[in-house]
């Protein structure tokens, strides 16, 4: 066998060691993908899950997101929305799961978990995600991975673009509305009591915690469409309405009839 000369030698081990260096780097790189699934449990009865995917998508050129939901809801109503206005170089989508699972059901409490797959325009690393779990009835704000989404204040519906919904929504609240509420009460943020009530399981019919008693002259509650003749009013002067398709804006109960 004839002798080889050194660069030859050379030249195949700088071929070797470039394949090994290509393997090793491609291993290590972040990946990249359109689709990205977000996956948590389904909350407690009674109460919500709120989560955020948090995409690095670069300053200029945002991708278009869509999404589906791809697991069974069951008891649990899901929904997604999009940030219409996050910060520069990210896309921020925010999923809410509420469960619930009839007052007095024999139902057990099954913790599926939630599934909604996320799909963009073209392809961008693993999101961030932040969770707030059972916010319901978890005492204290979620994490930054959630709650910088809107660093402060209360995030309002007109904020969102909805992506995705299933199941039925708390009683009186549309999805973006929903996904909104789910923020606030996770984020520690200042949230609407009647959402709060409707998560609950109050009884249909029943007033907003510190709403007076059921007005008299017909049956409760109450719930005009906005502007309710001005601002929405006190929630102490109002009573919520289980019509899904109405807005979220209470209105002052009907006074009572004069007396002869």
């Amino acid at each position: 066998m004839p002798a080889r000369s050194p660069s030859v030698v050379v030249v195949l081990l700088c071929l070797v060691l470039g394949v090994v260096g290509a393997g090793s780097a491609g291993a290590s790189a972040p990946r990249h993908a359109r689709a990205w699934p977000v996956r948590f449990d389904s909350p407690r009865q009674f109460d919500l899950t709120e989560a955020q995917a948090t995409f690095a998508v670069g300053p200029r050129h945002h991708p278009r997101v869509t999404a589906s939901v791809a697991s069974p809801v069951g008891f649990d109503y899901v929904a997604s929305a999009v940030l219409r206005h996050p910060s520069s170089g990210t896309a921020r989508v925010l999923v809410v799961a509420v469960n619930h699972r009839p007052r007095g059901s024999l139902a057990p409490d099954v913790f599926l978990p939630v599934k909604m797959d996320l799909r963009l325009s073209r392809r961008v690393r693993a999101p961030r995600l932040g969770e707030a779990a059972n916010a319901l009835s978890t005492s204290g704000p979620g994490s930054s991975a959630l709650c910088d989404a809107q660093p402060q204040g209360a995030l309002a519906p007109g904020y969102l673009r909805v992506l995705a919904s299933a199941g039925e929504p708390p009683a009186g609240y549309d999805a973006a509305q929903t996904v909104a509420q789910g923020f606030n009460v996770a984020c520690g943020r200042p949230s609407d009591p009647a959402f709060r009530a409707a998560v609950a399981g109050s009884p249909s019919g029943g007033p907003p915690p510190g709403g007076g008693p059921p007005p008299p002259g017909g049956p409760p509650p109450y719930r005009c469409p906005p502007p309710c003749g001005g601002p929405p009013r006190a929630q102490t002067t109002a009573y919520a309405c289980p019509e899904a398709a109405r807005p979220a804006y209470a209105c002052p109960a009907p006074a009572s009839p004069a007396g002869p």
